[in-house]
């Protein structure tokens, strides 16, 4: 570019405005920049984009990546777009709760294993299929029969209770199993019906519960369910046709202390301490102040773990607190010349202290010539 004048120092328009400028128009960035360069600038038309050297490299001024300072979300034209865009499946997983802010999901899909989240009409329905099958009949038993007893003429007298008029009768015995269930007493020579709640299919399921007053001897305040599934829609009873079978869920079971050892008080129950046995709140454990410990270690080639190895002298560090421990000593898998394995061997042995016991063998122990036992 051929240039008017050109000036070998700073030009100072002391304020005047540098009118109707062109900075310079090229399409190769300059080569050969240096330091002393810093501050030159340059319009690279064929970016098009300004540029400006900063002593060490060419910054482009609309490259934000270069850019040093604060840029606010208000002055990129889509970051709201671009945010909103983001998915929660592809963000990194929170690590503490989140607060909703008392908002709601919505659009769950339905939730098929342990860990999701629960629809609210399937919430809904799990809870009425629950309901269902623990319907709790509302009309109390007078009392429960537990053998089988005629329906046409089921007697005056029941589970030990004069019946009257009005009373209902649960039977649970039934040599016909199908016709077990919730009846009205008719009467001792009248046939027997079934009461209004629990006479159509529809009206039992495996999981239907009715209480038994205390009129009888037989069970008197229980309560009874009936564990069957039936042939009908969802498994419920077909009556008359399915079979049914009444049992009691809540009924307690008591326990006996056996041969000894265990106490029961109520609902506690406690273990009785004995010689060599200690109890205490972290747990039963033997009393090594009476029981004997065992340790058993295979003699090592050198000083490792528990075991100090001089030559053919070795100290084991057993921690027993007892100086007169028992030392048995074998042939192990490797043997030393002589000796055949499981062989029990006579050694030197002397408790040092009341945790080491000094053995001296025949030479230096190499790999698996010995094992020992130490019980104390």
């Amino acid at each position: 570019m051929t240039v008017a004048r050109r000036f070998a120092s700073n030009l100072d328009i002391l304020g005047f405005a540098l009118v109707r400028a062109m900075l310079d128009p090229i399409t190769v960035d300059p080569t050969g920049l240096g330091s002393s360069d810093a501050g030159r600038t340059w319009f690279r038309s064929d970016i098009p984009t300004l540029k400006f050297w900063n002593g060490t490299t060419a910054i482009d001024v609309k490259d934000l990546g270069t850019a040093t300072g604060t840029t606010t979300a208000s002055k990129i034209s889509d970051f709201t777009t671009a945010v909103q865009a983001i998915k929660w499946e592809t963000m990194t997983a929170p690590n503490a709760a989140v607060n909703m802010n008392s908002q709601q999901f919505s659009s769950l899909a339905t939730a098929s294993s342990s860990g999701q989240a629960v629809e609210y009409a399937q919430f809904n329905t799990a809870l009425a299929n629950l309901k269902s099958g623990l319907d709790f009949k509302s009309t109390q038993m007078t009392v429960v029969v537990t053998s089988n007893i005629s329906l046409t003429a089921p007697g005056a007298t029941l589970s030990g209770h004069t019946m009257a008029a009005g009373d209902t009768m649960l039977l649970t015995g039934q040599t016909t199993a199908s016709q077990n269930g919730m009846y009205n007493w008719n009467g001792a020579s009248s046939t027997a019906t079934r009461t209004a709640d629990a006479n159509s299919t529809g009206s039992i399921f495996s999981g239907t519960m009715v209480a038994v007053g205390n009129a009888g001897t037989t069970s008197p305040d229980t309560v009874w369910m009936q564990t069957v599934v039936g042939t009908g829609t969802n498994g419920t009873i077909t009556i008359g046709a399915d079979s049914m079978t009444w049992i009691q869920p809540f009924t307690a079971t008591s326990y006996t202390s056996g041969n000894g050892g265990i106490t029961i008080s109520g609902s506690v129950i406690t273990a009785i301490a004995n010689t060599g046995v200690t109890i205490g709140g972290s747990g039963i454990g033997a009393d090594f102040s009476v029981v004997p410990k065992k340790l058993v270690s295979v003699v090592p080639t050198a000083t490792t773990g528990l075991w100090t190895i001089a030559s053919a002298v070795g100290t084991y560090n057993h921690g027993l607190s007892n100086s007169a421990v028992a030392v048995t000593i074998r042939a192990y898998t490797s043997p030393a010349s002589g000796y055949t394995q499981g062989d029990e061997i006579e050694m030197y042995n002397v408790a040092t202290d009341a945790n080491n016991v000094q053995i001296t063998f025949p030479a230096a122990p190499a790999s698996n010539n010995w094992v020992i036992q130490v019980v104390g």
